[in-house]
């Protein structure tokens, strides 16, 4: 138990100078970037950061082999593709900004919300942390593959068709701290993503309260497959990898 204890303060620490190291830096102006090397390594990499309602920039960002960043998010219809390399801490896709994900590694959650949404077909997400896929203000998460089944906190299992969402299959969480409303449906969702590999995520949906919305997490290869064709039509398949 005190071995427990020391490297739970251990992490702290380290997390914390992290943080304190970290810095933010924007990317817009409608241009096309890669992201290649180690460059953002201690990094938070907001794109879009600025756009104005009704005229968005589009700026798009790549994550290609090789690139490293702390935390990566996306805003005003920015576009994000993970091709490869890690986001060590958090991907986020907010207000009408898109995300698609078909290798790489995620350090920390997936989440998107505002009116924005992410296509998973492949990628990691290495943190034990939980949630790792998260949805609210409206964001939609779309899965891209076959064979997904739901379990919920009951232990019960649900095999699922495209067009399934998972607020239907997972238990709803009633949480009230101090008398606010933070109402969520929860559940682990498995399956087998577009590129072949294993996905096997705890995943949180906000339904009430504080971050209410009709946002979700939804089975489906369509979302992803036109985002990539608009894209210029990024390969789906870059290497086998496991996002659980």
């Amino acid at each position: 138990m005190k071995k427990q204890v020391v490297l739970m303060v251990v992490l702290a620490f380290l997390t914390v100078n992290t943080l304190l190291l970290a810095d933010t830096v924007y990317i817009d102006g409608g241009m096309s970037h890669t992201i290649n090397d180690d460059t953002y390594l201690l990094d938070m990499v907001v794109v879009d950061p600025l756009a104005i309602p009704g005229f968005p920039t589009g700026t798009h960002v790549d994550l290609a082999e090789g690139g490293i960043v702390m935390d990566l998010i996306a805003h005003g219809h920015a576009t994000i593709s993970i091709t490869g390399g890690t986001v060590t801490g958090r991907l986020a896709a907010a207000n009408n900004s898109q995300i698609s994900i078909t290798a790489g590694d995620v350090g920390w959650e997936i989440s998107a919300h505002h009116n924005a949404f992410v296509t998973i077909a492949g990628g990691m997400v290495t943190s034990d942390l939980t949630p790792d896929l998260r949805t609210n203000y409206n964001g939609t998460i779309y899965l891209d593959g076959s064979d997904f089944e739901v379990t919920d906190l009951n232990g019960n299992v649900t095999i699922l068709s495209n067009g399934n969402k998972l607020s239907d299959f997972g238990t709803l969480v009633e949480w009230r701290p101090q008398g606010d409303i933070w109402d969520y449906y929860t559940g682990t969702i498995t399956g087998t993503l577009a590129d072949g590999s294993t996905l096997a995520s705890e995943f949180e949906i906000s339904n009430t309260g504080f971050y209410e919305g009709t946002g979700d997490i939804v089975i489906t290869p369509e979302p992803a497959t036109v985002f990539l064709l608009g894209l210029g039509g990024l390969a789906l398949i870059r290497r086998r990898r496991v996002l659980r």
